[in-house]
Protein backbone atom coordinates (compact mmCIF):
# COMPACT_ATOMS: atom_id res chain seq x y z
CA UNK A 1 0.00 0.00 0.00
CA UNK A 2 1.63 3.45 -0.68
CA UNK A 3 1.53 6.98 0.20
CA UNK A 4 -0.32 9.75 -0.72
CA UNK A 5 1.11 11.78 -3.96
CA UNK A 6 -0.13 15.19 -4.79
CA UNK A 7 0.76 15.13 -9.21
CA UNK A 8 1.31 18.72 -10.15
CA UNK A 9 0.02 19.90 -13.09
CA UNK A 10 -0.16 23.54 -14.21
CA UNK A 11 -3.43 25.35 -14.52
CA UNK A 12 -2.56 26.45 -17.92
CA UNK A 13 -2.14 22.60 -18.96
CA UNK A 14 -5.85 22.54 -18.01
CA UNK A 15 -6.89 24.98 -19.23
CA UNK A 16 -5.67 24.14 -22.85
CA UNK A 17 -6.67 20.58 -22.48
CA UNK A 18 -10.62 21.51 -22.02
CA UNK A 19 -12.40 20.34 -25.71
CA UNK A 20 -14.71 22.81 -26.89
CA UNK A 21 -17.20 20.54 -27.59
CA UNK A 22 -16.38 19.38 -23.35
CA UNK A 23 -17.25 22.89 -22.85
CA UNK A 24 -20.40 23.79 -24.75
CA UNK A 25 -22.13 20.32 -23.64
CA UNK A 26 -21.27 21.45 -19.93
CA UNK A 27 -22.85 24.97 -20.75
CA UNK A 28 -25.97 23.11 -22.20
CA UNK A 29 -25.46 23.66 -25.78
CA UNK A 30 -25.76 21.84 -28.64
CA UNK A 31 -22.47 19.80 -30.00
CA UNK A 32 -22.98 21.65 -33.60
CA UNK A 33 -23.59 24.65 -32.10
CA UNK A 34 -20.94 27.59 -33.32
CA UNK A 35 -19.81 29.78 -30.07
CA UNK A 36 -19.89 33.28 -31.33
CA UNK A 37 -20.47 36.80 -30.40
CA UNK A 38 -21.05 37.71 -26.16
CA UNK A 39 -20.73 33.59 -25.81
CA UNK A 40 -17.41 33.20 -27.77
CA UNK A 41 -16.33 35.86 -25.76
CA UNK A 42 -17.43 34.73 -22.25
CA UNK A 43 -15.87 31.16 -23.15
CA UNK A 44 -12.48 32.94 -23.84
CA UNK A 45 -12.33 34.92 -20.96
CA UNK A 46 -13.14 31.86 -18.88
CA UNK A 47 -10.55 29.66 -20.37
CA UNK A 48 -7.89 32.62 -20.59
CA UNK A 49 -9.13 33.69 -16.76
CA UNK A 50 -8.41 29.81 -15.37
CA UNK A 51 -4.80 29.57 -17.81
CA UNK A 52 -4.15 32.91 -15.69
CA UNK A 53 -5.15 31.95 -12.20
CA UNK A 54 -6.38 28.24 -11.91
CA UNK A 55 -4.81 26.32 -9.32
CA UNK A 56 -5.75 22.47 -9.98
CA UNK A 57 -5.08 19.66 -7.23
CA UNK A 58 -4.36 16.26 -8.27
CA UNK A 59 -4.13 13.27 -5.26
CA UNK A 60 -3.75 9.78 -5.52
CA UNK A 61 -3.15 6.55 -3.63
CA UNK A 62 -2.29 3.12 -4.38
CA UNK A 63 -4.28 0.60 -2.34
CA UNK A 64 -4.22 -3.51 -2.92
CA UNK A 65 -7.41 -5.42 -3.38
CA UNK A 66 -8.08 -8.73 -0.79
CA UNK A 67 -11.39 -9.35 -1.28
CA UNK A 68 -14.28 -9.06 -3.94
CA UNK A 69 -17.88 -9.51 -2.91
CA UNK A 70 -21.28 -8.96 -4.83
CA UNK A 71 -21.66 -5.98 -3.13
CA UNK A 72 -18.34 -4.98 -1.66
CA UNK A 73 -14.89 -4.14 -2.31
CA UNK A 74 -12.33 -5.09 0.77
CA UNK A 75 -9.30 -3.02 0.73
CA UNK A 76 -6.04 -4.72 2.24
CA UNK A 77 -5.72 -2.03 5.21
CA UNK A 78 -9.44 -3.47 5.88
CA UNK A 79 -11.32 -0.57 4.33
CA UNK A 80 -14.83 -1.98 2.93
CA UNK A 81 -16.83 0.14 -0.03
CA UNK A 82 -19.78 -0.76 -0.58
CA UNK A 83 -20.30 -0.33 -4.12
CA UNK A 84 -21.88 -3.38 -6.45
CA UNK A 85 -21.06 -1.60 -9.84
CA UNK A 86 -17.19 -1.03 -8.88
CA UNK A 87 -16.93 -4.71 -7.46
CA UNK A 88 -18.65 -6.10 -10.69
CA UNK A 89 -16.19 -4.00 -12.55
CA UNK A 90 -12.97 -5.48 -10.88
CA UNK A 91 -14.92 -8.85 -10.73
CA UNK A 92 -14.84 -9.20 -14.41
CA UNK A 93 -11.39 -7.59 -15.36
CA UNK A 94 -9.32 -9.52 -12.30
CA UNK A 95 -8.69 -6.37 -10.45
CA UNK A 96 -6.51 -6.84 -8.00
CA UNK A 97 -5.83 -2.99 -6.50
CA UNK A 98 -7.44 0.18 -6.68
CA UNK A 99 -6.08 3.68 -7.24
CA UNK A 100 -7.67 6.47 -5.02
CA UNK A 101 -8.24 9.87 -6.63
CA UNK A 102 -8.42 13.08 -5.52
CA UNK A 103 -9.48 16.03 -8.03
CA UNK A 104 -10.31 19.54 -8.08
CA UNK A 105 -10.22 23.01 -10.37
CA UNK A 106 -9.47 24.16 -7.50
CA UNK A 107 -10.93 27.11 -5.21
CA UNK A 108 -9.65 29.83 -7.06
CA UNK A 109 -12.18 29.38 -10.04
CA UNK A 110 -14.98 28.82 -7.39
CA UNK A 111 -14.03 32.12 -5.89
CA UNK A 112 -14.34 33.88 -8.91
CA UNK A 113 -17.67 32.77 -10.09
CA UNK A 114 -19.11 33.30 -6.35
CA UNK A 115 -17.52 37.44 -6.63
CA UNK A 116 -18.80 37.90 -10.53
CA UNK A 117 -22.15 36.64 -9.32
CA UNK A 118 -22.10 39.04 -6.44
CA UNK A 119 -20.83 41.80 -8.36
CA UNK A 120 -23.69 41.51 -10.93
CA UNK A 121 -22.20 39.61 -13.67
CA UNK A 122 -24.29 36.49 -13.81
CA UNK A 123 -22.71 35.35 -16.76
CA UNK A 124 -18.93 35.28 -16.18
CA UNK A 125 -20.17 33.28 -13.28
CA UNK A 126 -21.78 30.85 -14.71
CA UNK A 127 -18.73 30.28 -17.49
CA UNK A 128 -16.07 30.38 -15.47
CA UNK A 129 -17.98 27.80 -13.10
CA UNK A 130 -18.70 25.60 -16.16
CA UNK A 131 -15.52 25.74 -17.05
CA UNK A 132 -14.08 24.47 -13.70
CA UNK A 133 -16.67 21.46 -14.40
CA UNK A 134 -14.60 20.93 -17.60
CA UNK A 135 -11.39 21.16 -16.20
CA UNK A 136 -12.11 18.86 -13.15
CA UNK A 137 -13.40 15.97 -15.83
CA UNK A 138 -10.16 16.74 -17.58
CA UNK A 139 -7.82 16.76 -14.83
CA UNK A 140 -9.39 12.88 -13.87
CA UNK A 141 -9.09 11.74 -17.62
CA UNK A 142 -5.13 13.30 -17.13
CA UNK A 143 -4.54 11.77 -14.01
CA UNK A 144 -5.54 8.54 -15.53
CA UNK A 145 -3.90 8.64 -18.68
CA UNK A 146 -0.81 9.57 -16.62
CA UNK A 147 -1.51 6.66 -14.41
CA UNK A 148 -1.81 4.24 -17.15
CA UNK A 149 1.39 4.94 -18.53
CA UNK A 150 3.72 4.34 -15.53
CA UNK A 151 1.76 1.07 -14.84
CA UNK A 152 2.31 -0.26 -18.20
CA UNK A 153 6.37 -1.12 -17.00
CA UNK A 154 4.65 -3.32 -14.77
CA UNK A 155 2.23 -4.87 -17.44
CA UNK A 156 -0.49 -3.27 -15.58
CA UNK A 157 -3.29 -1.07 -16.69
CA UNK A 158 -6.27 1.18 -15.35
CA UNK A 159 -9.95 0.36 -15.35
CA UNK A 160 -12.71 3.69 -15.83
CA UNK A 161 -13.06 5.57 -12.34
CA UNK A 162 -16.24 5.05 -9.88
CA UNK A 163 -17.27 7.45 -7.71
CA UNK A 164 -19.43 8.17 -4.50
CA UNK A 165 -22.84 9.46 -5.65
CA UNK A 166 -22.96 8.69 -9.37
CA UNK A 167 -24.84 5.87 -10.24
CA UNK A 168 -25.73 2.98 -7.76
CA UNK A 169 -22.33 4.05 -5.38
CA UNK A 170 -23.69 5.90 -2.23
CA UNK A 171 -22.11 8.97 -0.97
CA UNK A 172 -21.49 7.28 2.28
CA UNK A 173 -18.44 6.16 1.10
CA UNK A 174 -17.20 10.12 0.69
CA UNK A 175 -15.36 9.53 4.25
CA UNK A 176 -13.79 6.40 3.65
CA UNK A 177 -12.00 7.95 0.48
CA UNK A 178 -10.98 10.84 1.90
CA UNK A 179 -9.34 9.20 5.23
CA UNK A 180 -7.88 6.69 2.66
CA UNK A 181 -6.06 9.92 0.61
CA UNK A 182 -4.97 11.01 4.45
CA UNK A 183 -8.13 13.54 4.50
CA UNK A 184 -7.16 16.14 7.94
CA UNK A 185 -10.29 16.69 10.24
CA UNK A 186 -10.90 20.43 10.37
CA UNK A 187 -13.70 20.52 13.06
CA UNK A 188 -16.52 17.87 14.01
CA UNK A 189 -17.90 17.87 10.41
CA UNK A 190 -15.71 18.37 7.78
CA UNK A 191 -12.08 16.71 6.48
CA UNK A 192 -9.60 18.73 4.63
CA UNK A 193 -7.00 16.93 1.74
CA UNK A 194 -5.09 20.05 0.08
CA UNK A 195 -7.81 22.47 -1.18
CA UNK A 196 -11.01 20.05 -0.69
CA UNK A 197 -13.16 19.68 1.83
CA UNK A 198 -15.46 16.96 2.76
CA UNK A 199 -18.63 18.19 4.07
CA UNK A 200 -21.04 16.35 6.69
CA UNK A 201 -23.81 15.65 3.98
CA UNK A 202 -21.38 14.31 1.35
CA UNK A 203 -20.74 16.88 -0.67
CA UNK A 204 -17.37 18.70 -1.49
CA UNK A 205 -16.12 21.82 -1.42
CA UNK A 206 -15.98 23.71 -4.06
CA UNK A 207 -18.29 21.93 -6.31
CA UNK A 208 -16.07 21.43 -8.95
CA UNK A 209 -14.00 18.36 -7.09
CA UNK A 210 -14.26 14.71 -7.25
CA UNK A 211 -12.98 11.34 -5.33
CA UNK A 212 -12.96 8.44 -7.51
CA UNK A 213 -11.02 5.58 -7.83
CA UNK A 214 -9.73 3.51 -10.48
CA UNK A 215 -9.29 -0.33 -10.66
CA UNK A 216 -5.49 -1.97 -11.78
CA UNK A 217 -5.51 -4.77 -13.73
CA UNK A 218 -3.46 -7.03 -15.61
CA UNK A 219 -5.23 -7.79 -17.99
CA UNK A 220 -5.39 -6.30 -21.71
CA UNK A 221 -7.90 -3.58 -21.05
CA UNK A 222 -8.83 -0.99 -24.16
CA UNK A 223 -8.40 2.74 -23.50
CA UNK A 224 -11.70 4.10 -22.40
CA UNK A 225 -12.60 7.22 -24.50
CA UNK A 226 -14.62 9.84 -22.20
CA UNK A 227 -17.85 8.46 -24.64
CA UNK A 228 -17.06 5.31 -23.05
CA UNK A 229 -16.74 6.44 -19.73
CA UNK A 230 -20.62 7.73 -20.30
CA UNK A 231 -21.90 4.72 -21.86
CA UNK A 232 -20.44 2.76 -19.44
CA UNK A 233 -21.88 5.33 -16.32
CA UNK A 234 -25.31 4.00 -15.04
CA UNK A 235 -26.11 7.55 -13.53
CA UNK A 236 -29.77 8.19 -15.03
CA UNK A 237 -31.24 10.68 -15.37
CA UNK A 238 -28.18 13.08 -16.68
CA UNK A 239 -28.39 15.83 -18.74
CA UNK A 240 -24.64 15.91 -19.40
CA UNK A 241 -24.05 12.64 -21.37
CA UNK A 242 -21.68 12.40 -24.45
CA UNK A 243 -23.33 9.13 -25.52
CA UNK A 244 -26.50 7.20 -24.44
CA UNK A 245 -26.30 4.44 -21.87
CA UNK A 246 -25.03 1.35 -22.97
CA UNK A 247 -27.75 -1.77 -22.44
CA UNK A 248 -25.71 -3.48 -19.92
CA UNK A 249 -25.31 -0.16 -17.96
CA UNK A 250 -29.06 0.21 -18.34
CA UNK A 251 -29.73 -3.40 -17.54
CA UNK A 252 -27.36 -3.13 -14.14
CA UNK A 253 -29.33 0.24 -13.17
CA UNK A 254 -32.47 -1.60 -13.44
Amino acid sequence: MSATDVLPIPGRELAKAVGEDELKRLLGLPRGFELAGDLRARADGARAWYAENGRPFAAVRRVGVSALEEERVLLEDGTELASAALSASLRSARGHALVVLAASAGREAADEARRAWAEDRPDEGFFLDRFGTAVTEALVHHVAMFLCRGASSAEETLLPHHSPGCGRWSLDDQPRLMSLLGGVPVDDDRTRLGPIELLPSGGLDPANSVLAVLGVTRLAAPSASLADLCRACDLAPCAFRRAPMARAARLEAG
